[in-house]
């Protein structure tokens, strides 16, 4: 055989005041908490600024070294054409177009590190600033506590 088990009363009743406290608890938290994420909004605002003063700055070394890459790409091309014009012989020709061949291949390697590590940096350095906030504003919100 089972056991009957009592239904609930449907006459149970609730103390105002306990409903008062924990409805004025929780309006603190959630004032505490909007607070704390307009304050992050505001500091992430900023961070947007920072990070985009140096995204540009970034851009700017970027483009910089490109050009700069170019420049001296197209002058050795042109002084490779110049000596060739220049030359003796035909064997005379083949070692200028040689040398500048490897001289542009090592510079093209060269410069495209480094433009990926500019590159590398301004990611990384704009990334990190929006974690460390994130990471900042999740913090400051497990510490809060409902009752």
């Amino acid at each position: 055989m089972t056991t009957r088990t009592k239904k609930p009363s449907a006459t149970a009743t609730v103390d105002p005041k306990i409903v008062k406290e924990n409805l004025a608890k929780a309006e603190a938290w959630v004032k505490e908490s909007g607070d704390t994420l307009r304050a992050a909004a505001a500091k992430t605002t900023e961070d947007f600024r920072s990070a985009g003063t140096a995204v540009i700055e970034g851009e700017i070394q970027h483009n910089t070294k490109f050009l700069q890459m170019l420049g001296t790409l197209m002058n050795a091309r042109a002084s490779a054409t110049l000596a060739t014009l220049n030359a003796q012989n035909m064997q005379e020709v083949f070692q200028i177009e040689q040398d500048y061949a490897r001289n542009a291949v090592e510079e093209l390697g060269a410069g495209v590190r480094e433009l990926g590590e500019i590159r590398y940096n301004i990611v990384k350095g704009a990334s990190e600033t929006f974690a460390a906030r994130a990471q900042e504003t999740v913090d400051q919100l497990k510490t809060f506590k409902v009752a």
